[in-house]
């Protein structure tokens, strides 16, 4: 098995904006040189989700992120999504 880089994402989908962080996960604890490191590993795209927005339109979005981030080839280990109101993307 190939040595995989791995990462947790952060996506937060805003009304016209939607910003996304990554974090590695060899760190135990946010100490202030860590999250100094974070600084540099966060994105600002224009929104381009609406209500007709389709799930595979919601997955391409990430894979965006991903490359945008630099982080394509990486495992996410996990993502965390946050959005100010109801999203129902089904």
């Amino acid at each position: 098995m190939i040595n995989q880089q791995t990462c947790y994402l952060a996506i937060d989908i805003g009304g016209s904006r939607i910003k996304a962080c990554w974090m590695q996960t060899d760190e135990t604890f946010f100490t202030k040189e860590y999250l100094n490191k974070l600084i540099n590993n966060h994105i600002r795209l224009k929104s381009c989700l609406n209500e007709n927005t389709s799930i595979e339109e919601l997955v391409s979005l990430v894979k965006k992120v991903m490359i945008k981030l630099g982080i394509r080839d990486y495992l996410i280990k996990g993502v965390g999504i946050s959005t100010a109101g109801i999203v129902n993307y089904l």
